[in-house]
């Protein structure tokens, strides 16, 4: 999914690994008018 592989290309999770959080739970929605996706990954 397009929004997964926009958290790994901006690196979001790299301040909470510095801050030595290493569970990161990263999330993406997707909107098609009134429907709604959401997909999960945890790190």
């Amino acid at each position: 999914m397009e929004a997964f592989k926009q958290i790994e290309e901006l690196a979001y999770s790299s301040e909470f690994e510095q801050r030595q959080i290493n569970k990161v739970w990263k999330y993406g929605i997707g909107f098609c008018g009134k429907k709604i996706c959401l997909y999960t990954d945890e790190a």
